[in-house]
């Protein structure tokens, strides 16, 4: 039995110590993500359909910032990563 977890897609992303793993974290500590949130935790998702256009998907933007908060108080097992105008913190 393999006692090891499994490698997360993220880790391949953001844990490289060459070229390619510096562009991505760079790219992310330059939305504000700190340098201590790279340390092999996943990079968790959130997407929403929020609009100011469209008010039927006016309630995703507090479902997303909910989601995100539960992500951040389980700090341990995840980062979350969304975008800055459909998400805040």
């Amino acid at each position: 039995m393999n006692d090891k977890p499994p490698k997360l897609r993220s880790s391949a992303w953001f844990g490289k110590p060459d070229r390619d793993g510096f562009m991505h974290r760079s790219w992310m500590k330059n939305q504000g993500i700190p340098h201590d949130l790279f340390d092999g935790r996943p990079v968790i998702g959130i997407c929403n359909t929020f609009s100011e256009l469209t008010p039927c998907n006016a309630h995703f933007r507090k479902f997303a910032d909910h989601v995100q908060r539960g992500v951040t108080r389980r700090a341990s097992h995840g980062r979350p990563s969304c975008g800055k105008a459909r998400c805040r913190a």
